[in-house]
């Protein structure tokens, strides 16, 4: 029973360090050279990114408020192309642009209370539904609890893992506390739902032409 319960919590902490890595390679680029690539965008602004840029499938605003107390808005928005996203995310960029990603829009939602204490959301337009799905599935973690998150989603580590129509989304907590958690899952269904609203909204102005 003992060895049975050494290897249960091993497991645990073993999931854990992997979301928590996922978190730590994304931040790993210096500053500096992510304000030099990047396209930085207020949250109330349009994603397009710098001009002759084509428009990606992404509803605008980049992200909805979180709608839970204590948390606010990501104060800076940055919108990542095929050609720089290598600075947000290096050593791992290929493997999304193999599969038709277009866009990637980064934002963190922080605690009123704790502005240390970060969401932190990667929403990777991929252009087409089946490139979301086949993404989704290449990341998905063995063991994982499904979560009823947008089209298909996980929750693993506090973290939130999830697709919706042409995006994929990965919703991170900088801190492993479960009201952090519980945070994460709160901003990933209001995301989810804005994001499914806006594609309705979408197909109804294509219809009324």
């Amino acid at each position: 029973m003992i060895l049975g319960l050494s290897i249960l919590f091993l497991t645990g902490g073993i999931v854990t360090a992997f979301v928590y890595e996922i978190a730590a390679d994304r931040r790993a680029p210096s500053q500096a050279a992510a304000e030099d690539s990047e396209t930085p965008l207020p949250n109330a602004q349009s994603g397009i990114g710098p001009s002759g840029a084509t428009k990606p499938s992404i509803a605008e605003p980049p992200f909805p408020d979180p709608g839970i107390p204590g948390w606010r808005s990501p104060q800076r928005i940055s919108r990542y192309s095929r050609e720089n996203l290598y600075v947000k995310i290096d050593g791992r960029a290929e493997f999304y642009l193999q599969l038709g990603m277009v866009a990637m829009t980064f934002g963190a939602y922080s605690s009123v209370d704790d502005s240390r204490r970060t969401v932190d959301v990667y929403r990777y337009d991929m252009g087409d539904p089946a490139n979301a799905l086949a993404v989704y599935r290449a990341e998905a973690v063995p063991g994982a609890t499904p979560a009823a998150v947008g089209d298909e989603g996980y929750e693993i580590g506090g973290a939130v893992f999830f697709r919706e129509g042409a995006s994929y989304i990965q919703v991170l907590p900088s801190d492993s506390r479960e009201a952090d958690g519980r945070a994460a899952r709160g901003i990933a269904e209001r995301i989810a739902a804005w994001i499914d609203h806006g594609a309705q909204a979408g197909s109804e102005r294509e219809s009324g032409r």
